[in-house]
């Protein structure tokens, strides 16, 4: 739970924490893959701190492994066949979550669910 779950909120918490001093001006150029990046950031900080503290030994760990991430991305700064593969892997991912035949929700791909009233 702590990789599908709990460590997306973070990253949407965290990319989002990085455009409270961007420039109105430079929000208006954000697209689409903004917003879906930040989406979920807009969630209950109340509720996720209760339901990451109450699977934080592998949230951590999780933490731990996109910091090792990020520091190869880092060192190879600048090679452009590192950023390639970087970028390809994170294709790849993005590739075998889509395949996964999520409960009412189509192969391929994440589909909104029906709104029941």
């Amino acid at each position: 739970v702590a990789q599908v779950s709990h460590l997306p909120q973070l990253m949407s918490s965290l990319t989002a924490a990085r455009l409270n001093d961007v420039p109105d001006e430079h929000l208006n150029l954000a697209g689409q893959g903004l917003r879906d990046v930040t989406r979920i950031a807009a969630s209950d900080p109340r509720l996720w701190t209760q339901i990451i503290s109450a699977n934080a030994d592998a949230v951590r760990t999780e933490l731990e492994a996109v910091r090792d991430t990020l520091d190869e991305l880092l060192e190879g700064w600048g090679d452009e066949e590192a950023l390639r593969r970087f970028l390809a892997d994170g294709r790849r991912g993005v590739r075998h979550a889509h395949v996964r035949p999520w409960a009412g929700r189509p192969r391929g791909g994440w589909a909104p669910r029906p709104r029941t009233r």
